[in-house]
């Protein structure tokens, strides 16, 4: 076809776009984490966009096994918090790419994530959120499935 009949000022579709660039050190992702990206792929279409996505994230990551360190919370943890509410809500610290906010998998690399990392059952702190500050107490440590 001629260069006459292309729009050059067309939106590309988002498989022709560049995948993300990814940090050069490689991110933390748990075991179960990387078994899931891997049976996504399993599933696509191997040139597909997702595919792809999935390839650069597995070949950019790498594994941690969850871990608590004296009973504070550590990478792959999961953390029980009351808020001053009296909400309970249970958070799993994952890495960027597994992180699942309504599952309770936040990123290690949150706010709220960095406030509860090596906290311990029985400590208090504060954690400023979109609405302002917020009293949290720490339940409990452990690792996932215990």
């Amino acid at each position: 076809m001629s260069k006459a009949f292309v729009n050059e000022d067309a939106p590309t579709p988002d498989d022709a776009a560049p995948l993300p660039r990814r940090p050069a050190a490689p991110l933390p992702i748990t075991p179960r984490g990387r078994d899931e990206l891997r049976r996504e792929l399993e599933g696509l279409d191997p040139g597909g966009r997702r595919a792809l996505e999935i390839a650069q994230i597995l070949a950019t990551v790498a594994v941690r096994e969850p871990g608590l360190e004296d009973g504070a919370a550590g990478f792959g943890s999961v953390i029980e918090v009351e808020r001053a509410s009296g909400a309970r809500r249970a958070y799993e610290l994952v890495g960027p790419d597994e992180a699942d906010p309504r599952a309770g998998r936040i990123s290690i690399a949150s706010p709220l994530a960095q406030a509860l990392l090596g906290r311990r059952a029985g400590d208090r702190l504060t954690v400023r959120t979109p609405t302002g500050d917020e009293a949290i107490a720490v339940l409990a440590t452990r690792l996932p499935g215990g």
